[in-house]
């Protein structure tokens, strides 16, 4: 699977990775209702002990994954945005959405083995998280690197390395004039 790095405007333009191939999209969701159908069989036929394994998993994948998964297949937004303003993360459903470069304290890259990632250090994780509406803010209280005040890019989904996202990241927030 191949992404595409896409510059919208030609001078000071934001930096957006598309979204990922609609059948990959579709796979996932069969894949998760795949899954429900197995836990339901289980829950049908396999006595007791299917009961107990089979519904947490028709919960699971049946009422949160696969609603989600299809939603993002019908709608899909793009994993990352860099802009003037500031950032937009939406590459898992616990990300951190949009990111403005005034909450930024700084921005490096890590690696282990042979993945890399952008970690985007927070001034003040609270308040970014006190900031959104209180489901929002409880699903944001799940992101454990969030809660320690680091947001984390993958690197997987980007289709530059993410020393070089970092660096966009770093000139978009500086202003300067060679970050579009």
């Amino acid at each position: 699977m191949r992404h595409t790095w896409r510059v919208t405007a030609q001078l000071g333009g934001d930096f957006v990775v598309d979204a990922d191939n609609a059948k990959s999209r579709w796979a996932v969701a069969a894949g998760a209702a795949g899954m429900t159908a197995v836990c339901v069989a289980l829950v049908i036929w396999g006595g007791l002990l299917g009961l107990v394994g089979g519904l947490p998993g028709v919960v699971f994948f049946g009422a949160i994954c696969l609603p989600y998964i299809v939603f993002l297949a019908v709608r899909p937004v793009p994993p990352l945005i860099i802009s003037a303003d500031g950032f937009t993360v939406r590459q898992y459903a616990l990300d951190a959405g949009f990111i403005s470069w005034q909450e930024v304290q700084g921005i490096e890259t890590s690696s282990v083995g042979a993945f890399s990632q952008v970690v985007v250090r927070l001034r003040d994780p609270v308040a970014f998280v006190r900031r959104h509406r209180p489901v929002r803010r409880a699903l944001l209280r799940l992101n454990s690197g969030l809660r320690r005040g680091y947001v984390r890019i993958s690197g997987v989904r980007l289709p530059l390395p993410a020393s070089e996202v970092a660096a966009i990241m770093e000139a978009k927030r500086s202003g300067r004039p060679d970050a579009g």
